[in-house]
């Protein structure tokens, strides 16, 4: 069994070299929190690579934020504005970086109908 029979929707991954980048804000959108690279996403959400600034991860399961911005792929700039949760955290040995998962939370239909839009000409 490959990793995807196990996923509930199909995926577009992204390189680090892609520089697709996921502008985050706070909970009520006021404050930017920080910059992280897509590496992949589907229609339930996304995995974003974090540089870690220090010891202590800036991010924490069920951390809820705000996309303030999506940069480097054109048609997800809609998703700005979406509501976002960390459902899963990964710090990778030997490395600087964590990833982290954030599934949407009530995103617009006609977001949803984009997402599966842009995966399907990317996977196809």
């Amino acid at each position: 069994m490959n990793r995807n029979d196990k996923r509930e929707f199909q995926r577009v991954y992204f390189s680090l070299e892609d520089n697709v980048q996921v502008h985050l804000l706070d909970q009520d959108g006021f404050t930017e929190l920080f910059t992280a690279k897509m590496m992949d996403l589907s229609e339930g959400g996304f995995c974003l690579n974090l540089k870690k600034e220090g010891e202590e991860s800036p991010v924490k399961e069920a951390d809820l934020f705000k996309i303030a911005d999506i940069r480097g792929v054109k048609p997800l700039k809609s998703l700005a504005e979406t509501d976002v949760a960390v459902r899963w955290i990964i710090e990778l040995e030997d490395s600087e970086s964590i990833l982290f998962g954030c599934e949407f939370l009530n995103p617009y239909p006609s977001d949803l109908e984009m997402l599966r839009e842009f995966i399907t000409s990317k996977t196809t």
